[in-house]
């Protein structure tokens, strides 16, 4: 009888213990996750009784990676700046880029003085004729013309007053050749010499400003160029 009364008390006991644990919540135990069938990275931590604990911190972040929050602002300062390794050759877009950027023709000063140097010696010379045929002209337009002049222009009886007119007009511009003049500069004395000069002069003047033009666009090209 003692011993059932000792086994009935141990009874009563367990059942307070049991009933007092249930009671107090610092006393129960929660169920783990894992054996819900979630993962670890899943598991959210139990808050702390002391609030310090319980101050979510910012993760320290990688050089190179954006921080949370506020944290980002100073990213740009914490970069590191990876070294320079191995040397650069240019692609071909960027050799080609760098290549038309160059002038397409190289001119120089010389060059356009040299020109300009001919072309002055030349020039006297057509300028010269210029007065040379002035005065071929005015001698034709007044003369009178003989017989003979007449048969050497080629004229005959069976051809009208133009027609004539026009072979010695014609015949005198090309046979004439006037006096010359003192202190004027040897220069042409006949049509055809001064018919020569203005073409020479004509050619060479060309090409001056053929190189004056290349000249001009590749100083124009050089200033779009040097940016």
């Amino acid at each position: 009888m003692k011993q059932h009364r000792t086994i009935f008390s141990t009874m009563v006991l367990a059942l307070a213990l049991t009933s007092a644990h249930a009671a107090d919540p610092r006393l129960q135990v929660a169920p783990s996750p894992l054996l819900n069938g979630a993962q670890p990275s899943q598991v959210q931590p139990r808050p702390s009784a002391n609030p310090r604990q319980n101050i979510q911190r910012t993760p320290r972040t990688v050089a190179g990676t954006v921080q949370a929050g506020n944290a980002g602002l100073r990213n740009d300062r914490r970069r590191t700046v990876k070294p320079l390794t191995v040397p650069i050759i240019l692609t071909p877009v960027y050799r080609q880029a760098t290549i038309t950027a160059r002038v397409y023709r190289h001119v120089k000063i010389s060059e356009l003085k040299e020109l300009f140097t001919d072309l002055n010696a030349r020039a006297a010379r057509y300028e010269s004729g210029i007065d040379t045929v002035s005065r071929i002209q005015t001698h034709c337009a007044e003369k009178s013309y003989s017989i003979p002049d007449q048969a050497a222009a080629g004229c005959n009886g069976n051809e009208t007053l133009n027609q004539c007119m026009e072979k010695l007009v014609h015949h005198c511009l090309e046979t004439h050749r006037p006096v010359s003049i003192t202190g004027q500069s040897r220069g042409p004395r006949t049509l055809e010499e001064s018919r020569n000069a203005a073409r020479v002069t004509a050619a060479m003047a060309k090409a001056l400003s053929k190189k004056l033009a290349d000249y001009a666009r590749q100083a124009e090209q050089h200033a779009n160029a040097w940016k």
